[in-house]
């Protein structure tokens, strides 16, 4: 059974969107890129073509969480290393798609009330985002940065050896399936997904090597 949650995580929940927003505009208005070097809140905004006072009051928020710091002599605002590796299209551990995909969902997730409320699927809900452009493989790409960590822990579990066949529900990204058929050469391996992202897995597929036995269904769970 999952803790109870304490007023103060409950309030955490609520008033959390704040520091997202800050953090997904950030992102989506270039500004990591610019603070991988100290940088002055005038330099910043005039790059980004924002109110200067504004830029400044941005820069401190988000060097009150963390994301970015002040140099010693508190005049240059730049990355955190944790920013540098994961908000930069250099870092290390670059999440910048899954980011980007945050952002565009973000006036979807406050109709949740009229989803709740309809017993057909919405325009905005995920199986039918085939119309916005490049969503899907935005979609798959962010799935496949943020499962990225999980991979060899997946690998090292000790159930694949004595394994013949495995089933991947939901995996159009296949970062788990293509790692696995190649580190288990003899496992047959079948993903299940919505037949919108058939292309992007088969595109992994066809860096695998030619005997590999990996196939892609598509279905609308739980429908089919």
């Amino acid at each position: 059974m999952s803790a109870a949650a304490t007023t103060d995580e409950i309030y955490g929940f609520i008033a959390q969107h704040r520091i997202s927003s800050l953090v997904l505009v950030a992102h989506n208005e270039g500004l990591f890129e610019l603070t991988k070097r100290p940088s002055s809140a005038l330099e910043i905004s005039e790059r980004l073509n924002w109110v200067p006072r504004k830029c400044e009051v941005l820069l401190n928020a988000l060097c009150s969480i963390g994301v970015l710091i002040r140099t010693a002599e508190g005049k240059l605002f730049e990355n955190s290393q944790a920013a540098n590796d994961v908000l930069c299209k250099e870092g290390a551990s670059y999440i910048g798609t899954f980011a980007e995909l945050q952002f565009r969902q973000w006036n979807a997730w406050i109709k949740a009330g009229e989803v709740l409320k309809s017993s057909v699927d919405l325009p905005h809900q995920q199986n039918l985002v085939e119309g916005d452009d490049g969503y899907i493989e935005l979609f798959q790409e962010a799935m496949a940065q943020s499962c990225a960590d999980n991979l060899a822990y997946i690998l090292a579990l000790g159930v694949w050896p004595d394994t013949s066949r495995v089933l991947d529900l939901g995996g159009g990204h296949s970062s788990h399936a293509c790692a696995l058929a190649r580190a288990y050469s003899h496992l047959e391996i079948d993903v299940w997904d919505l037949p919108s992202v058939a292309e992007v897995a088969k595109a992994q597929f066809r860096n695998l090597p030619q005997d590999t036995r990996i196939n892609f269904q598509g279905c609308i769970l739980p429908h089919d």
